[in-house]
């Protein structure tokens, strides 16, 4: 099930980011800004909810993110090896700026759930014990927090100043907002699941 919502979480931000950001040529060149994910930083925020976080779903998320880790490096390890892809303006307008908040906080989660369905649907994986897909649902949130690795590939990604800022600000905008979002929702379902 597993190597369905790695994939997943890092194609599907990758090709929102192509589509939300097409009409700048020089976007190409930041399509692997959205595919990392910060793990510390995501195990650290489970683990801020403590008991509310079962371990069922910690061992999920925690398999998730070194799966794609594995993935992320192969994909970096690519991007930088100088193959073209494509032949601070304003942060809230550059179609790269954008493309990177979409991917971040929506192609990532999505890209998770998604992956996951299939695997649920065809067969080949199911939900751990006493996990639901609501659970799912919320750890796929958390898959939109990663900024480190994302600056890096921003800063390598583009020659123009303003647009490296632009996409940089991007990220940590969408990383933030996954956060809150995936905090609140974690404790919507902790809420629920103590009544």
């Amino acid at each position: 099930m597993l190597t369905f919502a790695a994939p997943g979480r890092m194609v599907l931000p990758a090709l929102i980011y192509l589509a939300v950001s097409a009409g700048a040529l020089e976007a190409l060149g930041g399509w692997a800004i959205p595919i990392a994910t910060d793990v510390a930083l995501v195990l650290g925020l489970l683990a801020f909810f403590g008991a509310a976080v079962s371990p069922g779903l910690l061992a999920f998320v925690s398999a998730v993110a070194i799966f794609d880790d594995l993935g992320a490096v192969i994909v970096v390890a690519f991007f930088n090896s100088g193959v073209a892809l494509g032949g601070g303006g304003n942060w809230l307008t550059d179609p790269v700026a954008q493309g990177i908040m979409a991917a971040v906080y929506v192609g990532k989660p999505l890209g998770v759930l998604l992956g996951m369905l299939c695997a649920l649907r065809s067969g080949i994986g199911v939900l751990p014990a006493k996990i639901t897909l609501r659970d799912v649902a919320s750890a796929a949130l958390f898959s939109g927090i990663g900024f480190t690795v994302s600056l890096f590939i921003a800063t390598e990604a583009f020659e123009d100043h303003a647009r490296t800022g632009a996409a940089k600000i991007a990220i940590l905008i969408g990383s933030g907002l996954s956060a809150l979002l995936a905090s609140i929702a974690l404790a919507a379902v902790a809420r629920t699941s103590s009544r």
